[in-house]
Formats: C-alpha cells, structure tokens, sequence
C-alpha cells in the first residue's frame, strides 16, 4: 500500500468512525420515525404504501428482516453510503491535483451537513454521496459500477431529483458559454454506463424482484419533488441561511476565495465547481420545500474550491517558514484568549473592577472587550510587521495558517454537533423536524410496569388515545397489545393509557400519572441576539416540547390488586401526578 492509500484510507475511517459512533444511541427524528416504521412494516409483511425514498425503505427492510427494527440498523445504510463520498477524490485525483485531493477526501469526512445527513434514516445522503461517487468512477473509466452506484443514488427520494436539476443547469451553463470540460460527454462511455443503471435502478429498487413496487414509489418520488414547487412546506429561510453560515464558515470562505482566484486565471475546473455551488445555491434557496440538509449540493464543490485554495496558498518553498509557524500560533493563541473572553462576556457574571490607583473603575463587559479588540489588533500588526520585516509572503501564510487553524476547530465542534452526540442535540440547526425526547424512558417506564404485572416486557395492555404521531408509535412497535383510538371508552380500564392532557382520566378505575416529553425542537425563527449567542457558545436554545401523559392504573402498583412491587419513576421525569379516582 502506497502512502496515497494509506491517506485515503485514514480518511475513510475517520468518516466511518464519525458516522457510526453512538449511532444507535442518538434520538430519532419524527421523519425518521415514519420512514423506520415503513420499513419494520415492510420487513413483517403488512400492508402499507411505499414512501417515496425506495432505495432506503427496501435496503433497511433487509436490516429489520435479519436484526429486528432498531435505530442503528435503521441508520446503517445511511451511514455507510454517507461514508463511501469520501472515496470519490481518489478517482479524481489527476483532474483536482494529488494533495487538493487528499484535503477534499477529509473535509468530506468531517463536513457538518453531509455527517448530519449520513446519521439520518433516510435515503437523500443515496443521491448526493452515490450519486457523486457515480460520476467521479464514470470519469475514471469505470462505468460498471458507475452505472450500479447511480441506479441506486436515483432511488435516494425527492433529493435525487434535485440532485439532477442543479446537475442539468450546470450542463446547460456549460455549453451556453461554449465551455468545454477535459473530458468530453460524447467521450464517456455512455454505452456501457446505461445499462448497468437499469440493472442498479431496477434491481435494488424491487429488492431483485420481492418488492416490485419500489419502482412505482420511485416514480412517486419525482411526483413529490414536483408538488414540492407548489406546496411547499420546507425548512425556514433563516435556518437556512443560518445553517450554511454558522456551520460550514471554513469551506464558505474558503471557496468564495478560490472561485474568484479561479475566475482571475480563467481555470477551467474552478469555473465548473464555481457554476455548480452558484446553480445549487439558487436553485436550494427557491425550491419551496427545500430541507436545510440540501445545502450539501452546494458544499461539496465549496470544500473542492477550498481544498484546491489551501494547496495554492502554501505552495512553494518559504525561507522564512519557520517565522510564518510561530506566527500562526501566536495568532491562533490570540483568537484562543479572545474567545474566552467572549465566552466570559456572556456567561459569566462578574464584580467591577478597580484599575491600580483609584483613578476610575471599569465594568467586566469593558474589560473584556477591550481584551477582544486588543488580541485582534494585536494579531493584525504582528501579521504586518512580519510582512514588513521578512517578506509578504511570510506574513500572508502565517495570518491565513492562524485563521485555518481556528476555522478548523470552528468546523470540528460544528460537526460533533451536526452528529447529534453533543449535550443539545434537540438544538441542531440540521434538523428539519421535532427530536424525540424522552423516548427511553418511557419504554423504560412501560416495560418495567409490563414486568412487574404480567412477568413480560412487552405484553402489558396500552391504549393511547387520539395521538398516533410516528414517534409514539416508534417508540411502542415492541409492544403487544397497543391500540390507538380517537377517544376512550367510558366503561374501559386499560393498564396503561397515553393522553395529550394532563386532566384526570374519567373511567371506572384509578389512574396513577406521570409526564414525559415526547419531542422538542428549537423555534430558530423566534431567537433574538442574546440567544443566539448562548448557543454559539453552548449549543443551548429554547425549546418548544410536546407533552405526553402516562397513565398506569394504580392497582398495578404495591398495595393495589397487582403483584408488582412499588413503582420508582425515573428521576429525569416531571412529577407524578397522583392517583385519581373516577368520577361519580
């Protein structure tokens, strides 16, 4: 194995580790509730119609048939195709240069949409990682299983549709302005690439025939993607901009950087990634029902622009390389102290302070923006006088190393969280619906009532009344004797019953009650500034919350007509609401 290799392969790895670590530990999503639920009804043989994202449905139902419904198997597909992305540099290596390559395969380990998308049970990360994948080995020569890779990327949903919009206005651009690629299209071979996309497109999307109506689903998808034009329905404008922003800053910058070098040079395959980040751009911010996770059809040829900036910028030999090192970590370590400085100015309450002498007092918030704009200004003239005093290009290298450095750890903490595994993840701006809460312990709760009475961790009787939402029923798929009704009926006593309210319920026995949080999801729209800068700093942010309301007929309890010992609610919970008698 080559030292390339060995590189590629790290890189793999370290987008694998990100995409499975705790994957099955991470809180469903309400979407990805109801997609888990097509496939675990899929996977036992009952009626249901296909969703519109066949590719994952079919593939995940294989998960559920071997390994029962869970949300790491739920997940699984998502999360190894999400990581093969990471191998198209490889097969483009001599178009974008060896080490731009090598930067392009890492960043597309660590991005924050595309972990976001990978660690999500649904089939859009199909299209844009097989998708791109597909087209980087066609333009390898290998159109086999270019061929396979892109049957299966079209089966991805409403997002491959998309995916081939941005791609037919980019070509179109192309050859508007008689631009021409290093590889003609005419020169592709298009012969061989075609049919092993039917094979791929018809094969995975019938389950090699035990599911034919994968292809009707798949029709179904582009038929949702047009009504999304009309109906809209998608993520708000501000967490979209707020997403693309906050989170990918480094390729963001980067790459607006090395398209207006590129357009400078008159570079051919920085005009090409530039007018795809512009035809995906557009074309994201005006499809009505967008999701935020689409803006990874803008940041991958960002982070291509960027890897091939970063390459450019320290290219050559430096006799000064040293002082441009010590530079950027006296920077990095100004941008360090600054930032401490901003945690402390908003979360820290502190006393005045007198300054020696008496003359006058200042206030913390003083003191420590004075502290910012000095390590700034402070950073601003080293970089100058280092310019001055050896040479531009030293001081250039060694302010824009101090910003990487601090971008990079910037986009490290952004993609821990984009991953769900921070302490806030119901405050993940890539989330396009509400997070389940307290999931855990409701199960928890219920399978040690089910224990204690019926020696079963799943037989207990559960009636839930008028709430059939796809968490809820995520949540109880493992349970035996579940009913779901519009209202109760006034002569029944079922062991346990879910209510949206808190009122006691009015049936012939006495109920014992306990309150959960079913979802919650954060309302970026209604942040104000404070806010805002709370959860830059913390990822803390007000939460909107669902209730749920567990109701345990109390003779299931100690001193009751049950067998089971007394009932420890889990500390985590709300206050158990007591038992309640019917009423007269």
């Amino acid at each position: 194995m080559t030292w390339e290799k060995g590189v590629y392969a790290a890189a793999l790895g370290v987008g694998l580790g990100l995409r499975l670590a705790l994957l099955g530990q991470t809180a469903f999503t309400e979407n990805e509730a109801a997609l888990a639920l097509q496939a675990w009804d899929l996977a036992r043989g009952v009626p249901t119609v296909m969703g519109p994202q066949p590719g994952y449905l079919l593939l995940t139902l294989v998960n559920f048939f071997l390994g029962g419904a869970n949300e790491f198997l739920a997940r699984l597909w998502p999360a190894l195709a999400g990581s093969l992305l990471v191998l198209a540099p490889w097969f483009l290596r001599e178009r974008l240069g060896r080490v731009p390559a090598v930067i392009l395969a890492f960043a597309l380990a660590v991005d924050p949409a595309l972990l976001a998308l990978s660690r999500t049970a649904e089939g859009g990360i199909f299209s844009v990682s097989l998708g791109l994948l597909a087209l980087a080995l066609l333009a390898a020569g290998k159109p086999a299983p270019a061929g396979v890779l892109a049957g299966l990327a079209l089966l991805g949903g409403p997002a491959a549709w998309l995916g081939l919009l941005v791609g037919a206005l980019v070509w179109l651009w192309s050859r508007w302005g008689h631009r021409k690629t290093d590889t003609p299209a005419e020169a592709w071979p298009w012969r061989t690439f075609l049919p092993w996309l039917g094979v791929g497109l018809v094969g995975f999307g019938t389950l090699f025939m035990l599911r034919p109506m994968g292809l009707s689903a798949w029709v179904n998808s582009f038929l949702v993607f047009w009504r999304g034009w009309h109906f809209g329905g998608g993520s708000p404008l501000n967490q979209m901009v707020l997403a693309l922003g906050l989170m990918e800053a480094l390729p963001l910058m980067l790459g607006w950087v090395g398209l207006l070098h590129g357009w400078q040079r008159k570079d051919a395959l920085d005009g090409l990634l530039g007018r795809w980040f512009a035809a995906a751009l557009v074309i994201v911010l005006i499809y009505p029902a967008r999701q935020v996770t689409d803006w990874v059809w803008v940041t991958v040829p960002l982070w291509a622009l960027a890897a091939r900036e970063v390459c450019r910028l320290f290219e050559g030999e430096d006799e000064h390389g040293l002082i441009s090192i010590g530079q950027a970590v006296l920077g990095f370590t100004l941008m360090g102290f600054a930032w401490l400085n901003v945690v402390g100015l908003n979360l820290v309450q502190e006393p005045e302070v007198t300054v020696p002498g008496g003359l006058t007092s200042l206030s913390p918030t003083t003191l420590r923006t004075l502290s910012i704009v000095i390590s700034f200004v402070l950073f601003v003239v080293i970089s100058i006088m280092i310019g001055v005093g050896w040479s531009r290009r030293a001081g250039l290298r060694g302010f824009v190393g101090a910003l990487l450095a601090a971008m990079l750890v910037w986009t490290g903490s952004a993609a821990w969280h984009s991953a769900g595994l921070s302490k806030h993840p119901e405050t993940n701006l890539w989330l396009s619906s509400p997070l389940i809460t307290d999931g855990d312990l409701i199960r928890g709760t219920l399978g040690d009532l089910a224990e204690w009475n019926v020696r079963s961790r799943s037989g207990i009787e559960i009636v839930v009344e008028d709430n059939a939402s796809p968490s809820l029923r995520w949540l109880l798929r493992d349970f035996t004797q579940v009913r779901y009704v519009n209202a109760l009926a006034v002569d029944g006593t079922p062991a346990v019953v879910f209510t949206r309210s808190s009122q006691p319920l009015s049936l012939p026995a006495a109920y014992t009650g306990q309150d959960f949080v079913l979802q919650s999801s954060s309302p970026w729209s209604l942040l104000y500034g404070d806010e805002w800068v709370r959860w830059l700093i913390t990822r803390e942010a007000p939460t909107q919350q669902e209730a749920l309301f567990l109701w345990a007929r109390s003779d299931l309890f100690a001193g009751g007509q049950g067998t089971g010992p007394v009932m420890e609610m889990p500390e985590d919970s709300g206050p158990v609401l007591g038992p309640q008698e019917a009423a007269p």
